[in-house]
């Protein structure tokens, strides 16, 4: 599957299972290690946790694997990777505080991509 591809395929996923404020940003000028970064706001940590698991699992169905799965979702904030595409899932008030849609904006600007 291609990178965009897989990035359309998460999307889809995050949105039929509920996740909230889904954004993704094309990074493949600017970012050796993936085409795309996800990011998504879950309702509680609890919300948090299974949007994770369901993500493994429905990619695994896809056959696209994961490369990196880190956080708890106690903690507000958890990564997954694939080949091609980061995918933070936060909670709210820890996307707020991050910010990270301002700071991809920023990079490519940097580097004269946007």
């Amino acid at each position: 599957m291609d990178a965009l591809n897989e990035k359309n395929r998460i999307v889809a996923i995050l949105d039929e299972h509920k996740a909230d404020d889904i954004v993704s940003v094309e990074v493949g000028e600017f970012n050796p290690f993936a085409s795309y970064v996800v990011i998504a706001t879950c309702l509680n940590p609890r919300a948090l946790g299974a949007m994770k698991d369901i993500l493994a699992e429905e990619l695994e169905k896809d056959q696209i694997e994961i490369s990196v799965s880190e956080g708890e979702p106690d903690s507000g904030w958890v990564i997954v990777a694939t080949e091609e595409v980061i995918i933070h899932l936060l909670l709210a008030a820890n996307r707020r505080e991050l910010d990270l849609e301002t700071l991809l904006d920023q990079l490519a600007h940097r580097i004269g991509k946007a």
